[in-house]
């Protein structure tokens, strides 16, 4: 049975498991009461969700849900990572997930990340990781008594830097023109066959 004219500070506390229909003391503001206040009590389970999802913490969430259960639904439908060895396949993964490929290192060695992807509208796009512009290498043939080459690719560009390496040393060309798509480079003519590359950047 209950103890009644007992004061708060001499009740006993509570042990073992809270349940959630337990009952709790609390004072709720009554404008009618000569102290602002009267009595009433509540269960845990119910205490809790005012708590955690009437209750809102305006200055304390930076979330757009401003309750502690808002917040935290929120913040589960973020990002997630995951990981591969290969490219991530169409059907792996949602709508604002991250995925890392990644090559095992082997006898000992680290891993590698080889390329970052998000995934928007259903599909997995590649992330730019930087380190400078992309470049494109195109390898040609100079033949024996021929005086120039020719090159053709969509990343070849009338602003595009282009760079001219041959595999005999101190090779240079005489002339370059490019044009969209097409770039050709002029040399003196060499008595054995040249392997030319342009690199596009």
């Amino acid at each position: 049975m209950a103890e009644t004219d007992i004061k708060l500070s001499e009740l006993i506390s509570r042990s073992g498991t809270l349940s959630p229909s337990a009952l709790i003391y609390i004072c709720v503001v009554d404008a009618e009461s000569d102290t602002g206040y009267s009595s009433r009590k509540d269960t845990i389970a119910a205490l809790t969700t005012a708590i955690f999802e009437d209750i809102e913490y305006p200055l304390k969430l930076n979330t757009t849900a401003k309750s502690i259960f808002g917040a935290i639904n929120e913040l589960a439908g973020g990002a997630i990572i995951l990981t591969g060895t290969t490219t991530p396949a169409p059907a792996t993964g949602n709508n604002g997930n991250l995925y890392v490929q990644y090559t095992e290192g082997v006898g000992g060695a680290d891993d590698t990340v080889d390329a970052f992807y998000v995934k928007l509208d259903g599909e997995w796009i590649e992330i730019s990781t930087g380190g400078g512009p992309a470049e494109t290498v195109l390898i040609e043939t100079l033949e024996a008594g021929q005086t120039s080459v020719t090159f053709t690719d969509a990343a070849i560009t009338t602003g595009a830097n282009i760079r001219i390496l041959t595999d005999v040393f101190g090779l240079m060309p005489t002339a370059a023109t490019a044009s969209t798509g097409t770039l050709t480079v002029s040399f003196t003519a060499q008595a054995a066959d040249v392997e030319v590359k342009a690199v596009i950047y």
